[in-house]
Parts: C-alpha cells; sequence; structure tokens
C-alpha cells in the first residue's frame, strides 16, 4: 500500500453519479479520457478500511468521503472496494447521511469553479 492511501473493501457505502461520469464513459471528457474497460466514478462514502503508514488524519472505522479518481488512470468508486488518495478524502458531517455526503465533493468543486470565475474571489 501507499504511504498516502485509504483503502475501502467491502465498505464504501454510496457513490455519487455525475454528468461527468456518463461524458467520460462515452468519451466526450477531453480531460478525463480513460481506457475502457474500467472503473468510472469519482465521489464516495465510505468506512476506513485501513490506511497507508503517513496517513494521519483517518484511523480505522472512520466515516469519510471525498473522491476516489476515475479519471485518468485511478479507478473510481463504482465497485465494492477503493484505494484513494487521502488527500481527496475529508471526515463525513455527522449530520448528514452516506449518500447525502457521496453527492457532494464534485458539487463543492463545481461551485468553487463558478463562483471563482464569477465573483474574482
Amino acid at each position: 500500500m501507499r504511504p498516502r492511501t485509504v483503502v475501502f473493501q467491502n465498505k464504501i457505502k454510496a457513490s455519487g453519479i455525475n454528468p461527468l461520469d456518463s461524458k467520460i464513459r462515452v468519451g466526450q471528457a477531453a480531460h478525463a479520457k480513460r481506457q475502457v474497460p474500467a472503473i468510472l466514478g469519482i465521489d464516495l462514502a465510505g468506512v476506513v478500511e485501513a490506511a497507508g503508514s503517513s496517513v494521519q488524519k483517518f484511523k480505522l472505522d472512520d466515516e469519510v468521503y471525498g473522491m476516489a479518481g476515475g479519471i485518468g488512470e485511478v479507478q473510481g468508486s463504482l465497485a465494492e472496494y477503493a484505494a484513494c488518495d487521502a488527500d481527496l478524502l475529508a471526515k463525513k458531517p455527522v449530520n448528514l447521511t452516506m449518500e447525502e455526503t457521496a453527492a457532494l465533493p464534485l458539487i463543492f468543486i463545481t461551485a468553487c469553479r463558478y463562483f471563482s470565475r464569477c465573483c474574482r474571489c
């Protein structure tokens, strides 16, 4: 296992499906080309089963959410398990369900890009 990796084995509880996933699947996302067959899916929420030696912010059984990959050569979240970069994950808010948190990552990025372009923040 790589030092910055967090593993979800049979503990991915929810995955988000975004319009970008559909574009990647049919080859219409030039910035996110995939070799098929591939495991797609970007967003996920789950329970940490293992963490690499340099992962400090998560421990076994933590509920987390974030981005698994699903672009480039990184396998995605539409699977039973995933190995994710710890820097792309955060602890799940206690007041949200797994399904609600799995829907957030790409939405947050889209909103941030919009506000940075529109408001010049």
